[in-house]
């Protein structure tokens, strides 16, 4: 897990959920980047906007089994 994973699980312990809380990162790295000069395309944007709902989805698969 990299920074981005704890400060979502971190976020996520406060009451956000996981999907408001990796979308607001992700959505707040693709600002700073923009407004830094760096491009933002398409791509840029729809992984940004989705992977927080996927990452949500995919969660309890990613639990260790008891």
């Amino acid at each position: 897990p990299g920074p981005r994973d704890g400060l979502m699980t971190g976020l996520n312990r406060l009451g956000l959920s996981i999907r408001s809380a990796r979308t607001l990162i992700e959505v707040t790295v693709l600002a700073a980047g923009w407004l830094l000069g760096g491009t933002v395309g398409l791509g840029t944007v729809v992984f940004a906007l989705a992977i927080g709902p996927l990452s949500q989805f995919f969660m309890p698969l990613m639990r260790p089994k008891d």
